[in-house]
């Protein structure tokens, strides 16, 4: 064992980056002469290569950073990472690199990821890691800590399971393997074979002796398991748990197969959060609202979710379940928090005013009972907040319980995952990862700062051992909990490889052997570039455009923008009215008074004009997949490539698949569409106008090419009170009434931190009581939306799944004009194999054409290869008008002309000959 360094003097800056045994990286300012000094093993003395610069990484060389030999073996590097490592200036003296500092002009950190990938490139395959169950009951607990000491693994007793209280107790030690890195207490190749205590039910945790370079000092930490797939409440400790245990495996989500669409195109997802479903249902046990449980109730919620599916939803996609660092597990502290937001003194208080941002408040301060989880404390094992019983394995049989739920509802499950960030890294009690390896898991800069462009510490999944780390947790969802795919956070700041890696590890999955058809498993994430990865500085990233062939989608802020108007990123444009939210109105042709929110000014002229084009184009090209290649007319004339159609400093149309691509107008960050839409049209819309908005922005969702994606109760006119953040906002801001009776708009000011820069602008607006959706608009809205949704499921030409299919059928009628969008879908004439395709597609249609009205003027559009051909409104849409009293678009038949009523929306079908 090398010796333990206890230096309190640590370097202030890590500008050596050691890359291999034998190469590091240093700024090319660094002096001629030096030497690398790592406390375990002797001097190495340092000499420029200039012939190895290109071997140092991209984002180095750029920074200035250039290549030095190290001549070291490898066996020896293993031992000098186990310490305190830096760089020294020196005077030439063999004394001086011999005896530390003495004598140095300059001394620096070393980062050392990526010489650890290096040494131990059999760490990634490697024996499971965490606390595994063998066959014959058998624990082997492993953690991969190849810079530790010593390790060993705590056994608690566990005093007060309901409030994690644990004490310490027996340590066993860990064996550690050379050529991994790894550390095994018990079963085969542990440090005990036979480890006393390490059995199924304990609660355990590591104490790992390793040189943190954040201190400076060698630390014991006494740490969790990053691969813990159960905890004690309050994530105290680890739990070992069966996952093969029969008493885990509820009969629902054991007998119930998932309902998985055939294709991703044919995905139409609502998006959940786990306590947003029951949090406030009536008639349910207290102990189980907002929890996993309240999905197996019969709830208002619950048959919500019911008819949607019924309507053609076919995903729930639920905000993250795994463990969260800032939520309260221990329900007892609950009350006292939730006194203070208490939603009967709430309600009663001004709609427009600053108290109940300022109550909910002072209860996150004393418990926070909400959050939507973006702070991944343990990403192996479900949150205890939402669970009835959090201790132990008991929330592991409750996730269960909800997946089947929901696949006996007849809908699939996806799980949001975060890997991008942790809510922590260096010495703090919620950093796990960075506690067992320091300095291996957070993405530094070039001189070594923390790189936190996510929000929070960012992973630099670009580690061999990170990509491991997230491959492995979803493997493990997919395989333990039966899911049927995953939506990523950020997912720019992965690398295309780390998706591709996961999605290589879910096709080997099979029903016969894992339970869960892994090649069939859903993956979509946000592929936004920006920050220190952004036009991949580091890595080919997992962004939109870079994705093809992959079958991997991102979210395409595209359409969005078209449908919503601005961009939610950027504040100034807030107001901005999109083509669904008021850019057609006749207001902004200078025709009547209409009332402006907040006494907004009116774009008009050129500015309304350009406003208009850009979101005709975007919208229409959104309607076909998004594609590089399909054409797309323009106003003025024309027709252009999606990859032409500008979008910020890039191309619009970046995909070359529909299923690269997920088509949405909100979700849980930001505005939700209602509130958009109180923002951005004139206050006197009228309530059923409202309505009509709400439905366009759902259908132009649901009538893509791509996969659907819609916020849960945006079909109810949902609203968070303008909140534009509220991940912090409490189940106050956040709360949705699915019997549809009551709505959240006027819930009061939204919280300061995040909204307090609009709040003049927000106040007339709440204080407005014509804006506050009445239960009628709330069912009306309702009704339309599950007509669109049935829609998309009826008819599959709106869902053709190829782009050779969208470039050779779709055609765009009247594409100059602005006020309103017109998308045919026509296989009649296609080339023998592509009608053919298209027929397996949809036996029962030739054709169907798709109309957005974004004018609150009835308007007609010609459509010339369509003369003398029938075209009728989908069944589902013409039952919805006919019980809703709503006027549908009319076909004169002899014309080829269309007559659509103001803000309308429909689908008209040619059945097949």
């Amino acid at each position: 064992m090398p010796d333990r360094p206890h230096a309190s003097d640590r370097p202030a800056d890590l500008l050596a980056h050691w890359l291999r045994p034998d190469l590091l990286a240093l700024p090319s300012s660094w002096p001629e002469r030096a030497a690398l000094l790592p406390a375990a093993v002797g001097p190495v003395e340092l000499t420029r290569d200039t012939a190895r610069d290109a071997q140092v990484p991209r984002y180095l060389r750029e920074a200035g950073w250039v290549a030095w030999s190290a001549p070291m073996s490898a066996d020896r590097a293993r031992e000098a990472v186990r310490g305190r490592v830096v760089v020294v200036d020196h005077d030439g003296a063999t004394g001086a690199a011999a005896t530390g500092d003495a004598g140095a002009r300059r001394v620096t950190g070393v980062q050392l990821g990526e010489l650890l990938d290096a040494l131990y490139p059999e760490a990634v395959t490697s024996a499971p890691l965490g606390a595994t169950v063998a066959a014959d009951g058998a624990v082997t607990a492993r953690l991969w800590a190849p810079t530790a000491f010593d390790v060993g693994l705590e056994l608690l007793e566990v005093v007060e399971p309901e409030h994690g209280t644990v004490r310490p107790g027996a340590v066993l030690p860990a064996a550690r393997d050379e050529a991994t890195g790894v550390w095994a207490v018990g079963g085969s190749g542990g440090g005990d074979a036979g480890a006393a205590g390490l059995v199924v039910g304990a609660a355990y945790r590591w104490l790992v002796e390793v040189y943190a370079p954040s201190t400076g000092r060698v630390e014991v930490n006494h740490v969790t398991d990053p691969y813990s797939f159960a905890l004690t409440t309050g994530s105290t400790a680890g739990v070992v748990v069966d996952l093969a245990d029969p008493d885990l495996a509820p009969e629902t989500w054991r007998r119930t197969p998932a309902p998985r669409p055939a294709r991703s195109v044919d995905h139409l997802v609502t998006e959940l959060h786990v306590r947003d479903l029951s949090r406030d249902a009536d008639g349910l046990d207290p102990a189980e609202r907002g929890t996993y449980r309240a999905f197996t109730r019969d709830i208002p919620g619950t048959r919500h979710l019911r008819a949607l599916a019924e309507a053609g939803v076919t995903t729930v996609h639920l905000l993250p379940v795994f463990d969260i660092a800032t939520i309260e597990e221990d329900r007892s502290r609950w009350p006292a928090a939730q006194a203070v937001a208490d939603p009967a003194v709430l309600a009663g208080l001004d709609r427009a005013g600053e108290e109940q941002q300022l109550l909910v408040g002072e209860a996150n301060a004393i418990a926070r009972t909400f959050n939507w989880g973006y702070d991944p404390f343990h990403v192996f094992a479900p949150e205890g907040s939402y669970a009835v019983d959090p201790h132990g394995a008991a929330r592991v049989a409750e996730v269960r319980e909800m997946v089947g739920a929901l696949h006996a509802t007849g809908l699939a499950v996806v799980l949001d995952q975060v890997y991008n960030h942790t809510h922590s890294c260096g010495q703090d009690p919620t950093s796990v990862l960075c506690r067992v390896v320091p300095g291996y898991y957070a993405r530094l800069s070039p001189t070594g700062e923390v790189e936190t462009s996510t929000c929070c510490p960012n992973v630099a999944t670009e580690r061999a051992m990170a990509q491991r780390w997230m491959v492995d947790a979803v493997v493990h969802w997919a395989r333990a909990y039966r899911v049927d795919g995953f939506r990523f956070d950020l997912m720019g700041h992965h690398s295309r490889e780390n998706l591709l890696a996961v999605r290589h590890a879910l096709d080997g999955l099979s029903l016969e052997e894992d339970g869960v058809d892994g090649p069939g498993i859903l993956l979509y994430g946000e592929g936004w570039s920006f920050g220190e990865v952004a036009d991949d500085a580091r890595f080919v990233q997992a962004r939109q455009g870079n994705l093809g062939g992959t079958g991997i989608a991102t979210f395409s802020d595209r359409l969005r923008d078209a449908v919503d108007g601005g961009t939610p990123s950027e504040r100034s444009t807030l107001r901005e009215p999109g083509f669904a939210t008021g850019l057609g109105f006749a207001v902004h042709d200078g025709e009547g008074a209409g009332g402006d929110p907040g006494g907004r000014d009116r774009p008009a002229g050129p500015a309304v004009a350009e406003l208009r084009r850009r979101a005709a184009a975007l919208l229409r090209l959104g309607l076909a997949g998004n594609l590089r290649s399909v054409r797309i007319p323009v106003a003025g004339g024309g027709v252009v490539r999606g990859d032409e159609i500008p979008y910020g400093d890039g191309a619009a149309g970046y995909a070359d698949s529909p299923d690269e691509v997920v088509t949405y107008v909100d979700a849980h960050d930001n505005e939700t569409f209602y509130d958009l839409a109180v923002l951005k049209l004139p206050v006197l819309t009228g309530p059923r106008e409202r309505v009509r908005v709400n439905t366009l922005g759902l259908a132009a969702v649901a009538w893509s090419q791509t996969p659907g994606f819609w916020h849960a109760g945006s079909e109810l006119l949902r609203s968070k009170s303008l909140d534009h953040d509220s991940y912090d906002s409490g189940d106050w801001f956040n709360r949705v009434d699915w019997t549809g009776e009551t709505s959240a708009f006027g819930s009061g000011l939204p919280p300061a931190w995040r909204n307090v820069a609009e709040w003049d602008l927000l106040r007339p607006l709440l204080a407005e009581p014509r804006l506050r959706p009445s239960a009628s608009m709330i069912r009306a809205a309702r009704e339309a939306a599950f007509a669109v949704a049935r829609t998309r499921r009826d008819v599959p030409l709106l869902r053709l799944g190829s782009a050779e299919l969208i470039e050779a059928a779709v055609d765009f009628p009247e594409g100059e004009r602005t006020d309103v969008v017109a998308v045919l879908v026509d296989t009649v004439g296609l080339a023998e194999h592509q009608a053919a395709a298209a027929a397996a597609v949809d036996p029962r249609h030739g054709a169907a054409l798709v109309v957005l009205n974004g004018s609150d003027r009835e308007t007609r559009v010609s459509v010339p290869r369509m003369r003398g051909r029938v075209l009728r409104a989908a069944p589902a849409l013409a039952e919805w008008a006919a019980s809703a009293g709503e006027e549908l678009p009319e076909w004169y038949l002899a014309t080829g002309v269309l007559r659509v009523p103001p803000l309308g929306c429909a689908v008209l079908v040619e059945p097949r000959a």
